[in-house]
């Protein structure tokens, strides 16, 4: 009987064992022990460190909307024109496209994608989305929400990007992002995870600093110190 016991035991060990290596290895693997929003916060030096010091540490009090061209530029994503940080693989098939004049399609694109295999995004907090408002020449802030809801109201200085709208659209408008700003990226927040949906594309294709504001436009819309700034 011991003798079995041990055997089921040692069985298990290994089962368990190859699992967890298996889960690893998995592009879609689950956290064994996921993070909480705290650990995954990014330092103010870090979302900062291209800001002027003297701006680091004030809050927003009126802020001045971006001239319509701008706007328009940024929301139809008209004639922007960027240097992209995708991976080779997209990269050589936007360079194809481009070289033979032909439209970037996104079907072909997204088929070589890969489901980004981290669940954990570094996150900012409300007071920092406050400065984040206060210095957006540096930041681009994406509201992953449905068109109507950004319509209705959203956070001064963000443009729209849902990313269950239509595929091609999708694609055009993450290839149009400037590669010289922090993104943020929110939603209503909660268990909204259209953030995080797009967190994963712009991880695909390559861009690196980029961050969710995980309690969204909930948390953006219902707190006294964010209430003062218009839209």
């Amino acid at each position: 009987m011991k003798k079995i016991l041990a055997e089921i035991a040692i069985i298990t060990m290994v089962s368990i064992a190859v699992a967890l290596i298996y889960n690893e290895l998995n592009p879609n693997n689950i956290p064994v022990f996921p993070k909480n929003k705290e650990e995954l916060r990014v330092s103010d030096s870090l979302l900062f460190q291209n800001i002027a010091e003297n701006n680091k540490n004030t809050v927003p009090q009126n802020f001045g909307e971006i001239s319509q061209d701008t706007a328009k530029k940024i929301n139809t994503f008209d004639s922007v024109k960027t240097e992209k940080k995708s991976d080779s693989s997209i990269k050589n098939m936007i360079d194809t496209a481009k070289i033979k004049n032909e439209k970037i399609d996104a079907n072909t694109i997204l088929a070589n994608t890969k489901k980004s295999k981290h669940s954990d995004y570094q996150n900012v907090s409300h007071s920092q989305m406050l400065k984040i408002v206060n210095n957006y020449e540096k930041f681009l802030i994406i509201d992953a929400r449905r068109p109507e809801q950004y319509a209705a109201a959203h956070i001064p200085h963000a443009i729209n990007i849902f990313p269950n709208d239509d595929e091609q659209a999708v694609v055009d408008k993450i290839l149009a992002l400037p590669s010289d700003k922090t993104i943020i990226i929110y939603c209503d927040g909660g268990n909204c995870d259209l953030s995080h949906h797009i967190a994963g594309l712009l991880e695909n294709f390559g861009f690196k600093r980029f961050y969710i504001y995980e309690s969204g436009w909930a948390e953006w819309s219902n707190n006294p110190a964010s209430k003062n700034i218009s839209q």
